[in-house]
């Protein structure tokens, strides 16, 4: 099983606030490994000397050796695509979550512990400097949150007319292109342009910006109270429709960053999306790639607020 010592951990590189969540980095490396957040996650770091006792998730910028993966037991794994991953279980309560290059030859590797609250960067072979580590952060985060009552969803996080609409559908739909249409003719602001963290704050869920967006770019450090999610359909004709609490549910389910292979956090995760979809609107959007398209969903949208334009 993997230790390391923490008797020499450096002063953090960044303590970041998303949403209700506090993130403490530190470093128990040379401070001349080179680590830097990126840029994306600056706009999220708070420089006051919060408390890291109570951080919800502590993340330690590490110089380990990789444990014996042949003792390991691996408890899941994606072999598509240019870079494949592999998730190991090391003990009770510890994991190791390994990034491969194309072959089997390991490009990141954190060891997480403590219920998905503390992560340990042991291994970077990207050269990097902290950009790939900490964009595969992201995906760690998204898992962590669901023990915190939060949910990650796969879609872009916009304002308009003080509403927070989340605009959800799986890659290669469309979502980027309509919410781009949102923001040039309807002057919408673009919270986050890929990843819509959602999470609840006594009767109301909010969402907000996230220092992952995928390859938008776009993010604000902002929070919004959720008026509706929006599940967006390819079609040639547009028309909306609201969904019933089990029609949203299914519709989001595969587009819920959760973990299949870890029936805990998988059932949390199910049990938050049934909260969301009884509180907020949720429809579907049959779509072109077109204007129409967004002024359809905007007569509905002020059907729902009670606009009067």
């Amino acid at each position: 099983m993997y230790r390391a010592d923490n008797s020499n951990i450096h002063k953090q590189p960044g303590r970041l606030f998303i949403g209700p969540y506090y993130i403490s980095i530190t470093e128990d490396c040379p401070a001349s490994s080179g680590y830097r957040l990126p840029t994306a996650a600056m706009a999220f770091v708070r420089e006051d000397e919060a408390d890291d006792k109570f951080a919800d998730f502590s993340c330690i910028i590490s110089a380990g050796e990789l444990p014996d993966i042949a003792i390991c037991k691996c408890i899941a794994s994606y072999s598509s695509g240019p870079s494949p991953y592999r998730i190991f279980r090391m003990g009770p309560d510890e994991l190791l979550w390994i990034r491969y290059k194309g072959n089997d030859e390991v490009r990141l590797a954190y060891a997480i512990s403590e219920g998905w609250s503390k992560w340990r960067l042991i291994a970077d072979r990207t050269g990097t400097l902290g950009v790939d580590s900490f964009l595969e952060l992201g995906y760690i985060f998204a898992y962590s949150v669901i023990k915190k009552d939060g949910l990650m969803l796969h879609g872009v996080v916009m304002e308009w007319a003080g509403m927070g609409i989340i605009v959800c559908a799986h890659s290669g739909i469309g979502k980027s292109t309509h919410a781009n249409i949102w923001e040039s003719r309807e002057q919408a602001r673009i919270i986050n342009g890929d990843k819509a963290l959602c999470y609840k704050e006594k009767d109301a869920w909010y969402s907000c910006g996230a220092p992952w967006c995928g390859s938008s770019g776009k993010y604000i450090n902002k929070r919004l109270a959720i008026s509706a999610i929006v599940l967006l359909e390819r079609s040639n004709k547009n028309r909306v429709e609201r969904l019933s609490h089990l029609q949203g549910a299914i519709g989001l389910i595969g587009l819920t960053y959760a973990p299949g292979w870890d029936e805990e956090l998988m059932n949390k995760a199910l049990d938050l999306l049934d909260e969301i979809v009884e509180a907020v609107p949720v429809y579907r959007l049959y779509c072109r790639p077109d204007y129409e398209a967004v002024a359809v969903l905007k007569q509905e949208l002020e059907n729902l607020n009670g606009l009067v334009r």
